[in-house]
């Protein structure tokens, strides 16, 4: 068992609260993790512990750059624990609050292929025997894709969704808010694959490029309806339709970055090509594969500031959107 002691308490949730700790003994001493427990009070959920702790040893088999890792997990007297590396940034939703508008789609993009390239790595994960594990991460959102300060991208939560739709089943007002990230499969309740996080993440990249919500109808039912029945506008469209109605709209914080904020396009053509396929009502329409995703919004990237490094723009967005470094780190 990883050895640790809790500094302060980040956040509580529907589910579990989270710790800043600070690791105690070997080569890794003082490095600061974060802690993720299961609230005491669900303990007595015997299949969700269960399928808590399952799904969290899982998700500590993953070791990729754009993936939180997942430094140990176990239970601590009776109660289901993982502690993850500690992670200094903001997540898209923080990011999106804080810019007051679309962020540039050159960081937008590269933000969506990071992500794109850990689910890529979930989803292509197999057992010692060579067998595919299937992994779906099942609740891709701004809450659980991060961004650091050093630019690098992160997604969160792997494996825990799949728990925390038990508890939902059986305990009432828990894990709300999350249906506008909802495949239409995963509406009704039909088997998901590595597409239906792609819906997810096609939903996350509208709402960076056009800077709003695009499902979202403010109740969950219509929420629901909205992702099963209303086509997606392409989002240069509905970025273009923005900005006529509000011309004289002060720029956000982002688009005062020094990185392309106009897109030509052919740019836009690609993009908007690219999320409706994303966003396709039909998984066998979506792209098949996570990876196929990244490399074509890094191509789109590197044409958008002529293969110059991306990352440091990204980076540039945290600094402007975040405090200064604190304690803060990985949310769930």
């Amino acid at each position: 068992m990883l050895r640790y002691r809790r500094i302060e308490r980040l956040a509580v949730g529907g589910m579990a609260e989270l710790s800043l700790c600070c690791q105690i003994g070997g080569d890794d001493a003082g490095r600061l993790v974060v802690e993720k427990r299961v609230l005491e009070e669900l303990a007595d959920a015997e299949e969700f512990v269960e399928l808590f702790a399952h799904e969290a040893a899982l998700a500590s088999r993953l070791d990729h750059p754009n993936v939180v890792r997942v430094l140990w997990a176990g239970t601590d007297r009776g109660v289901p624990v993982l502690v993850m590396e500690h992670l200094d940034g903001l997540d898209v939703r923080a990011l999106l609050a804080r810019a007051r508008g679309p962020l540039p789609a050159v960081v937008a993009c590269a933000i969506a292929a990071g992500a794109a390239r850990g689910l890529g790595h979930a989803h292509q994960l197999c057992d010692e025997a060579g067998t595919p594990l299937a992994v779906v991460h099942r609740d891709v959102s701004p809450h659980n894709v991060f961004v650091t300060r050093d630019g690098e991208v992160k997604v969160l939560d792997f494996g825990i969704a799949k728990a925390r739709s038990r508890l939902v089943e059986t305990r009432s007002g828990l894990g709300r808010g999350k249906v506008a990230y909802f495949a239409p499969e995963q509406l009704v309740g039909a088997p998901l694959d590595a597409r239906s996080d792609l819906f997810a993440l096609g939903t996350v990249l509208w709402e960076m490029l056009v800077g709003r919500t695009l499902w979202d109808r403010g109740q969950d039912d219509l929420t629901a309806r909205a992702i099963r029945q209303d086509p997606a506008p392409p989002p240069g469209e509905a970025l273009a339709r923005a900005r006529a109605v509000h011309p004289a709209k002060p720029m956000g914080p982002m688009e005062q970055m020094s990185c392309p904020v106009e897109v030509p396009a052919p740019a836009w053509a690609a993009l908007d090509a690219l999320v409706l396929r994303l966003l396709s009502k039909f998984p066998a329409t979506r792209p098949a594969r996570a990876i196929d995703v990244a490399m074509e919004l890094e191509r789109i990237a590197a044409e958008l500031v002529g293969g110059a490094c991306v990352a440091p723009m990204v980076a540039a967005l945290v600094a402007r959107c975040a405090p200064p470094a604190t304690g803060a780190g990985v949310s769930g």
